[in-house]
């Protein structure tokens, strides 16, 4: 990876003609329209740089106009002949929550406090930045797991004679689709940095997977010579990507403007969404398809009755079945997310076997945090369901629930339900 980001560097320094370096600006040219006045101001004189110059500062760090200290001082260190630091990476490519989390986060923070201290250059620069990470992993050529910069796109249909050595990656990406008749309404979605880098986290996730859904149309036009065809496929990733930099851009303008430290504005953050760490690059592996009767992976707000029939989640709550409809299910297996350090101070849920499908069934569970346990128990199918509420250490980097159950009895049929993060 590390000799291809050179390449990719080295291309963006070269030239712009086959470069999402165009689509950014598309994008953020929309970002500016559908904002408010109000937040259009914190821009200043800005404004047109921010779409022109400063949502291209990740890609433009050879050129050395100085705005480079944004990527640098991010990383830590001034790369000069090895790029393969995560860091870097990171803002190109989508590896992971823990990684994007660490970005968005970082210049979230930072625009904030240059925007509140009336440094307006800096407050463009730094949402430059963001802007950049949310379009590019928005973006189809971004999108594919790990490596994707030159070759790596073609393992998902392999090129034609004669366009075995031609890089797919910058002709997914070349802009040339337009975004005006595109409506959006840009929302406040969070009331402090931290909180809107985790609730953005889900959002980021199927943005990813919608863009690498397109991959094989838009390579079957390329390798057609159907450049046209390619680009229009372009437009809904752009739409994506405008939505993420729109809210993030109209929430962080607030926090701006908010008098004192910002809080946030919801008390507790759900972890329904978020793609499980064991989906490395967002892809569940095949270990994971093994347990009967559930099969492995996780379904959302929905119990998978047989491993693929979607039923409603219920389990037992003081006597009764109540329906819960919010959660994951999954059988004999574990999972474990995502959870930034020192921003949560305590994780709430139902734990129970489903309150339908799993008489005479019986599991053992474990909620651990960085792999320290938190608690056990024992569920049985008609059981009383568990309500938790256990206290989060600042260090708290994951979360893991693993489920042991009966194999043979294939009755294994487990909820988490309603998952909360509590703010401290």
């Amino acid at each position: 990876m590390r000799k291809s980001l050179v390449c990719l560097l080295a291309a963006f320094a070269a030239s712009a003609a086959f470069a999402w370096s165009e689509g950014h600006r598309i994008i953020t040219r929309r970002v500016l329209e559908v904002l408010s006045a109000e937040d259009r101001a914190l821009f200043g004189d800005e404004a047109k740089a921010y779409a022109e110059h400063h949502s291209l500062i990740p890609d433009l760090v050879g050129r050395k106009d100085g705005s480079e200290r944004y990527v640098w001082d991010f990383v830590g260190y001034v790369l000069t002949d090895d790029f393969g630091d995560p860091r870097f990476e990171g803002i190109h490519l989508y590896l992971g929550p823990e990684r994007a989390y660490e970005v968005l986060s970082y210049y979230f923070r930072h625009a904030v406090e240059a925007g509140r201290a009336g440094r307006t250059a800096e407050f463009a620069c730094f949402v430059g930045c963001f802007t950049h990470a949310l379009e590019d992993w928005s973006c189809p050529a971004h999108s594919t797991a790990d490596d994707n910069v030159m070759t790596r796109l073609q393992t998902y249909l392999p090129p034609p004679k004669g366009m075995e050595f031609v890089s797919p990656h910058s002709r997914l990406e070349t802009g040339g689709f337009a975004l005006d008749d595109v409506a959006c309404a840009p929302e406040v979605l969070a009331g402090t940095p931290e909180e809107l880098a985790f609730a953005l986290l889900p959002r980021v996730e199927q943005a990813v997977l919608a863009a690498r859904a397109t991959i094989v149309p838009m390579l079957e036009d390329v390798y057609r010579g159907d450049q046209r065809a390619c680009e229009a496929k372009q437009k809904p990733s752009g739409a994506r990507g405008l939505k993420l930099v729109a809210d993030a851009v109209r929430t962080v303008c607030e926090m701006v403007r908010a008098q004192g430290a910002p809080a946030p504005r919801r008390p507790a953050l759900s972890l329904v969404g978020t793609m499980p760490l064991e989906a490395k690059g967002l892809c569940h592996g095949q270990r994971q398809f093994v347990w009967d009767p559930y099969w492995g992976v996780p379904s959302v707000n929905c119990t998978f009755k047989d491993g693929d029939t979607p039923v409603p989640m219920a389990v037992m709550l003081e006597g009764k079945r109540t329906e819960i409809a919010e959660g994951f299910g999954f059988g004999s297996q574990h999972y474990s997310w995502f959870v930034p350090k020192g921003v949560f101070g305590r994780l709430t849920a139902v734990c129970g076997l489903h309150a339908d499908l799993s008489a005479g069934g019986s599991c053992d569970v474990t909620v651990s945090a960085n792999g320290k346990a938190l608690e056990r128990f024992r569920l049985t199918g008609g059981g009383e369901a568990r309500r938790l509420d256990l206290p989060l250490a600042a260090d708290v980097s994951s979360l893991e629930v693993r489920v042991a159950g009966d194999l043979k009895a294939r009755k294994t049929y487990f909820v988490f339900g309603n998952p909360l993060l509590h703010f401290k």
